[in-house]
């Protein structure tokens, strides 16, 4: 038991830094015209680590998570009809832009003979620059945090973001901002609001804490770059 507080302590404390460094770069953040805002390319930083994770995972031989592992971690799936996130497919998505390069894009790539075909044969490197799918690339994005997660077209989808070139359009997209006077995430579960009561628990924790930037995105009225478009 002592292991366990210990622990939660720790996480509580790693996550109170990371947004005390996203309050301090909205505090200081002089924004204009339509530059994507600081605040964004930090929580790529911070949600990068995600990606690689499932990277080695793939690389090492192991069982890589499910993509439902990033929907629970992102609050999107949870088994209570009292936290319902807003969710939406997007019928007009050639709006919607997202950079392979410039954006947080999570891909889920499981199979290592797609991995390596789609590597030495998709790219401008290649001679066959990356192009979007609309019949195979699927994926959702989050709002207000500017995170998408592929959920179909994963492994051509992971050769542009590792060779940082090309455009996907989000075919979902799923807002958070209900969800931010319910549920809280303490650095190991999300809570209840009110009761303070464990909802579930998290296993990435960089996807917990860019939830919580979320937070303060809503507060600061700060949007994703291409919000505008919906």
């Amino acid at each position: 038991m002592f292991f366990i507080n210990k622990k939660n302590e720790d996480m509580k404390r790693h996550l109170q830094s990371i947004i005390a460094i996203a309050q301090n770069i909205i505090d200081k953040s002089e924004m204009s015209g339509d530059f994507l805002h600081p605040i964004y390319r930090y929580i790529n930083a911070i949600g990068s680590s995600v990606l690689q994770r499932l990277l080695m995972q793939l690389f090492t031989g192991q069982e890589v998570d499910h993509v439902d592992v990033l929907f629970y971690d992102l609050c999107h799936y949870i088994k209570n009809e009292n936290y319902i996130s807003d969710y939406e497919t997007i019928e007009n998505n050639e709006k919607i832009s997202i950079s392979l390069k410039d954006n947080l894009v999570i891909p889920v790539a499981w199979n290592m003979s797609r991995f390596e075909t789609t590597i030495t044969g998709i790219g401008t490197d290649c001679g066959n620059q990356f192009e979007f799918q609309k019949l195979n690339h699927m994926s959702k994005l989050f709002l207000p945090i500017g995170v998408t997660i592929v959920h179909n077209g994963n492994h051509s989808i992971l050769s542009g973001i590792i060779k940082r070139e090309g455009i996907i359009h989000p075919t979902e997209m799923v807002n958070l901002a209900s969800l931010y006077e319910k549920i809280k995430f303490d650095g190991m579960y999300y809570r209840d609001v009110d009761s303070n009561q464990v909802i579930q628990e998290v296993k990435n924790f960089e996807l917990g804490a860019i939830y919580e930037i979320g937070r303060l995105l809503r507060k600061n009225d700060i949007k994703f770059l291409e919000e505008r478009d919906y």
